[in-house]
């Protein structure tokens, strides 16, 4: 293989090389530049582009002088939940609550075949951050704050992407990135090297170990040094200390990030020089690299050895998955969103789902009237939290759910079909709160035998860029819950949230309190079954 891309190097021009380094966003704003670099033939990847339109995509590729098919990502970050179609899983957070190497390795694998049924090559996960300040918006991507247990999942879902060459993992954000300064998204994070090594260090070392085929780095900075820009922590720590074979691309328009927030470049040419010497191998969307770059190399910045190496490195990924030799092989796409991934789901939300409190109210076997309050209790966007179709590539306010998600609502009437299920908002998390609202539910509670509240957030208050001084349950849901426990009734308690929330008050007033975080399609059934005492 190596013999080969050495070969296949040595017959490209510096202008085909630099376009392998280059990856162009299907949704990039400027529609007419995107088709010129579609049209060039050359380009080494694209992103956010689904199914439905690679062909669109790899058509140039195909009349270009090597033909060399550029590698599609995607943000699967708990499925290919950025198409409809496909199975949300619960979110990393909800499946570090499952201590399960084994299922997390096969949902990896689930993953992998409805991302490379659909036409796509490369997954950006998993997030191997460790989550240990609760302000950070991105808690809800990570396996916890604990090193060790990132490190295993994060291996086991690595091999499960892998497997059979489906597609490439992408171990993220390199180094440090949720440890940032008051808990702030892209900042810098003030650790020693010694202290990165002794806790961030590790699962990105098990992401090597577990033969992860590529790496993203981070957003900040570690003690004022940009990860884009450090040599120190891509090349000579990750690639020659670790042994990472694999390339490395930088996080969302980095190369534009070191000049406009981080102050760290005069200009995105110096910016690329400095990139891509310190070891960075693929420019995410800064489309102004292709030609920053081939004018830094021309005048003798950056050396075309260093080109050579960063394009080594994409073909020896591309080889790996068979896109140089003709044997890429692809799943049909009748495995997106199959039974047998949703019966894995529903495995997934089971095991991920925490029993935080008991007072003898569960099982709840059986019951003439149950009331579920709450707005998280028939919210599917709260219940899948971020990165699916309805928050990106683009914000979708008029996207609809599947048929085939259970939210709370939908699973408790599934599972006490000879109970009457009544329901009430209660609460507003974003919108507006009314009077009438809050006094509906505690009359429906109040007429009811048991009362099962929703609570949570949204996608208002966690995910990317989201970050938050109190992680507090947000309206009046506290005090909802305190007025429906003045009525006597006994109340189950589910939580639906990206992050951990502050309940040191809430579960006062709750007989039986149910942590599920995002828990995906099938988190309301398997919650339902858990109430009843069938699982």
């Amino acid at each position: 293989m190596e013999q080969y891309i050495d070969k296949l190097i040595g017959q490209m021009t510096l202008e085909e090389k630099i376009a392998q380094m280059q990856q162009i966003s299907a949704n990039m704003a400027d529609k007419t530049l995107r088709n010129k670099f579609i049209e060039m033939g050359t380009i080494g990847s694209f992103l956010h582009v689904l199914g439905s339109e690679v062909g669109d995509y790899i058509d140039p590729t195909k009349s270009s002088r090597l033909k060399i098919p550029p590698i599609f990502g995607i943000d699967a970050i708990h499925g290919h939940a950025l198409l409809k179609e496909a199975t949300v899983f619960p979110s990393q957070l909800a499946l570090a609550c499952t201590f399960d190497d084994w299922l997390v390795e096969e949902i990896g694998y689930a993953t992998a075949k409805e991302v490379c049924a659909d036409g796509l090559d490369w997954v950006f996960s998993p997030v191997l951050c460790l989550g240990r300040d609760l302000r950070w918006g991105r808690i809800d991507e990570t396996f916890g704050e604990d090193y060790y247990l990132a490190s295993r999942l994060g291996s086991a879902i690595i091999k499960g992407y892998q497997k059979d060459n489906l597609v490439a993992a992408c171990a993220k954000h390199y180094l440090g990135y949720g440890e940032a300064t008051g808990g702030r998204d892209s900042y810098d994070t003030e650790i020693t090297e010694r202290y990165a090594r002794e806790i961030f260090l590790k699962p990105f070392k098990a992401a090597v170990d577990a033969g992860c085929m590529t790496f993203m780095t981070a957003y900040g900075s570690i003690d004022g040094k940009p990860l884009t820009a450090s040599r120190k922590w891509l090349t000579e720590i990750l690639k020659d200390e670790l042994g990472f074979d694999g390339f490395i691309v930088t996080d969302w328009d980095n190369y534009k990030s070191l000049v406009e927030y981080l102050h760290a470049a005069e200009n995105i040419e110096e910016a690329c020089v400095d990139g891509v010497t310190a070891g960075n191998d693929m420019a995410m969307f800064t489309h102004d690299f292709y030609d920053s770059t081939l004018k830094a190399v021309k005048s003798g910045k950056i050396p075309e050895s260093t080109i050579n190496e960063s394009v080594r490195r994409i073909l020896r990924v591309k080889a790996r998955l068979g896109m140089l030799d003709g044997t890429r092989k692809r799943p049909s796409k009748s495995v997106i969103g199959c039974g047998e991934h949703r019966k894995l789901n529903y495995k997934a939300a089971v095991e991920s789902a925490v029993l935080l409190k008991n007072e003898g109210v569960l099982p709840l076997k059986a019951a003439k009237k149950i009331a579920v309050i709450g707005e998280n209790a028939v919210s599917v966007r709260a219940q899948y939290g971020d990165w699916t179709y309805f928050s990106h590539p683009d914000p979708k306010p008029e996207a609809t759910e599947k048929d085939e998600t259970y939210t709370l609502l939908k699973g408790v009437r599934e599972v006490y079909p000879s109970a009457e299920i009544v329901y009430s908002q209660g609460y507003a998390i974003s919108g507006e709160q009314t009077e009438d609202m809050f006094e509906q539910a505690v009359k429906c509670a109040e007429n009811a035998d048991t009362v099962i509240a929703v609570l949570g957030d949204n996608l208002d208050w966690n995910g990317e860029g989201r970050d938050i001084v109190n992680p507090i349950l947000r309206g009046s849901q506290i005090e909802l819950v305190k007025a429906i426990k003045a009525t006597g009734k006994k109340i189950i308690c589910v939580l639906v949230n990206g992050k951990p929330l502050v309940i040191s008050e809430l579960e006062k007033y709750c007989d039986a309190v149910i942590e599920t975080f995002n828990g995906g399609d099938m988190c309301g059934l398997a919650v339902a079954k858990l109430i009843k005492g069938e699982e």
